[in-house]
């Protein structure tokens, strides 16, 4: 079998429409990278959140043209997201699970998705 990677999770979905169904036709497997969006999905960002300045998701970064920032860290969207992952902590709790192993589950729950990636850092960032 061979395998593939690509950004997965509940903010991005731009994979489902064309490259997941080839993904399924040609018995493809998908490693998802960002199962987490990055962090988002951890349920521990907050309004107030300062990233470090080389941290692409810093709103001052000098990365902050990359649609990723835009659409999930990008100033107009970051509340927004946040106010997502609100209603996504209830709806996992409602489930009794913890927003990252409902993120997770989701994550796996497409066909083609064989691994949900996940990076961890450590507490002293």
């Amino acid at each position: 079998m061979d395998v593939v990677q690509y950004g997965w999770n509940m903010f991005d979905r731009r994979m489902q429409t064309e490259i997941f169904p080839y993904c399924a036709g040609q018995q493809i497997g998908v490693m998802a990278y960002g199962s987490l969006a990055y962090g988002l999905l951890t349920g521990t960002f907050h309004a107030d959140m300062q990233f470090d300045e080389n941290d692409w998701r810093s709103r001052r970064g000098h990365m902050g043209g990359l649609n990723l920032f835009r659409t999930l860290f990008g100033p107009d969207d970051f509340p927004r997201n946040l106010r997502a992952v609100e209603e996504l902590t209830a709806l996992a709790a409602e489930y009794q699970k913890t927003l990252p192993q409902f993120a997770l589950r989701w994550t796996l729950s497409h066909p083609v998705v064989s691994v949900a990636l996940v990076q961890t850092v450590g507490a002293e960032r």
